[in-house]
C-alpha cells in the first residue's frame, strides 16, 4: 500500500543484487503502520523479557524505537563508524541488560552478526532476534530463538553471478553500509 516493495535491479546493503527491494522506510513513513506492524510481533512471540530494544542504523532506528515504546523498554541503536558498527551516542549497556536484536529487513544478516559480537564483548544476555522481514533463507543466531514477521523467498545473487547484470539491467542502490562520517 505505501510502496515498500520494489521490482528491478537492486544492489542490497550486503551487497548481493536482487530483482526485488524491500524499502521498509516507507512503511515508517506512517506512524501508524510502523506500531501496527510493531503491535503485530509482539501479538506473537511477546519479546517483553528485554530491558533494552537495539538494532543497526539505519533501516532498524525507528522499528527498535517502536518496539521498545510498546514494551515499555529502552531503544538504541548501533551505527557505522569509520566502516565498523559501534554503539556510541553515550548509549549505556551492561552485563546486565537482556537485549532484544531487532533489523528491518535481513538478507544475510552480517549487519546484526557484528551486533552481537559486540554485545557478546559487552558480556550481555540476547534473549531474541527479530526483523520485519526475513528474505535471508536461514539466518540464526545460534541459540537464541529469530522472529521475523514475514519470510519472503526473495532470489538474491552475488553480483558476478546476477543475471539481471548479465542482461544489462540498469542497478539501483538504495542500501548502503557506508559509515557515517
Amino acid at each position: 500500500e505505501c510502496g515498500a516493495f520494489l521490482e528491478g535491479h537492486f544492489q542490497l546493503a550486503s551487497g548481493k543484487h536482487s530483482g526485488n527491494y524491500v524499502q521498509c522506510a516507507r512503511v515508517f513513513e506512517h506512524p501508524s503502520a510502523a506500531e501496527a506492524l510493531a503491535k503485530e510481533l509482539i501479538a506473537r512471540h511477546g519479546l517483553g523479557d528485554a530491558d533494552i530494544v537495539i538494532g543497526p542504523a539505519m533501516g532498524a532506528v525507528i522499528f527498535a524505537y517502536e518496539l521498545a515504546r510498546l514494551l515499555g523498554k529502552r531503544a538504541m541503536f548501533a551505527e557505522r563508524k569509520t566502516g565498523k558498527l559501534a554503539i556510541g551516542r553515550s548509549f549505556e549497556i551492561g552485563p546486565e541488560h537482556k537485549l532484544l536484536l531487532c533489523e528491518d529487513v535481513i538478507t544475510t544478516g552480517s549487519s546484526l552478526l557484528e551486533l552481537h559480537e559486540i554485545i557478546k564483548g559487552i558480556g550481555c544476555e540476547v534473549i531474541a532476534v527479530t526483523s520485519l522481514i526475513d528474505r535471508s533463507k536461514g539466518f540464526e543466531l545460534p541459540g537464541i530463538p529469530f522472529y521475523p514477521l514475514l519470510k519472503l523467498d526473495l532470489p538474491a545473487w552475488e553480483p558476478d553471478e546476477c543475471p539481471l547484470c548479465k542482461k544489462g539491467v540498469p542497478l539501483h542502490t538504495p542500501g548502503t553500509k557506508k559509515a557515517v562520517q
